[in-house]
């Protein structure tokens, strides 16, 4: 991940990581005290190098034909 707002960066992390903001104290804190937002809407965020699914089967053997 790559961002200029770190407040914004950790409070995406948690959500990927499945944590709800409140289990995090210090990004609350963070945004109270004028370091960032943890506010992040899909304009934020900007995916790269997203496999698509039809060529994850073309560079992964799968375990019944590995045999």
């Amino acid at each position: 991940m790559l961002g200029s707002d770190a407040v914004q960066m950790e409070a995406y992390g948690c959500r990927l990581m499945g944590l709800k903001l409140d289990d995090v104290p210090y990004i609350a804190l963070a945004e109270k005290l004028g370091a960032g937002s943890s506010k992040v809407t899909l304009e934020d965020i900007i995916k790269l190098n997203e496999p698509e699914e039809s060529s994850l089967s073309e560079h992964f053997i799968s375990r019944t034909e590995r045999g």
